[in-house]
């Protein structure tokens, strides 16, 4: 007998076969999966936003706060998006800020917009940012460029730039880290 069942596929034997790709999307199309994690991503970026927006005395004070808090509004991002993070001199954030969207690969940065913005804010520090959506961090030339820039003309007007972070996947590079702000 067990000879008989060993030749036998296990569909027939016990009425199981192992599911193939297209069958498991198949089987869960029904419930939009999809749909409900992009939900809880965009969730997740609103309470952080809303926790940025009510809590006073929310402080980025360590590399992993920064780090965290990043990943977690531009990790998701489809496209390339370059931010701020305004911060008072005391490293109290003042405002969480999206300057500038972009394509798949780049974005336009425009310095006299990040000056006015600083200004208008009356921040006493910035740490700024941007996503990579292909989920890999590594800085290009043009980063360290524009980095060099903003530095330049933020100190200008007495703001200080505290480091340039650019985020891919669940983690972030930092600049100041790598030694070339």
């Amino acid at each position: 007998m067990a000879k008989s069942l060993a030749n036998r596929p296990l569909s027939e034997v016990f009425g199981y076969s192992r599911p193939r790709h297209n069958d498991l999307a198949e089987e869960i199309a029904p419930y939009n999966v999809i749909e409900q994690l992009a939900a809880s991503k965009e969730l997740m970026a609103r309470c952080f936003a809303e926790r940025l927006s009510t809590e006073e005395d929310l402080v980025m004070n360590s590399p992993e706060a920064v780090r965290g808090f990043l990943c977690t509004r531009l990790a998701h991002l489809e496209r390339e998006v370059f931010a701020i993070l305004w911060l008072d001199n005391r490293h109290r954030v003042l405002a969480f800020e999206e300057l500038f969207h972009g394509t798949i690969n780049q974005s336009s940065v425009y310095t006299r917009e990040i000056v006015k913005s600083g200004l208008a804010i009356n921040a006493g520090a910035a740490l700024i940012c941007h996503n990579h959506p292909s989920g890999l961090p590594e800085p290009s030339r043009a980063d360290i460029q524009i980095t060099k820039h903003i530095k330049e003309a933020l100190s200008l007007v007495e703001i200080r730039l505290l480091d340039h972070l650019v985020v891919g996947g669940n983690t972030a590079t930092s600049l100041q880290e790598m030694g070339v702000m």
